[in-house]
């Protein structure tokens, strides 16, 4: 599947979801939000991912409820 805001990345049981929308921070919209909730589910549902770490591409933050 090709995203538009998030990359994948697997491997050795760790699966990388990076945020890669650096011109706006990483900040949220509808596009991310349901790619990330569909790359999420992909890979709770693969055997071989044991792990997901989700990160930010460049220099960005990455919003945390308070």
């Amino acid at each position: 599947m090709t995203h538009q805001t998030i990359e994948i990345q697997a491997g050795l049981a760790v699966a990388v979801i990076w945020l890669n929308r650096p011109e706006v921070r990483n900040a949220f919209n509808d596009t991310m939000i349901a790619e990330l909730t569909a790359a999420f589910g992909e890979l709770e549902r693969d055997p071989a991912v044991r792990a997901v770490v989700l990160a930010a591409a460049a220099r960005c933050s990455v919003p945390a409820p308070i």
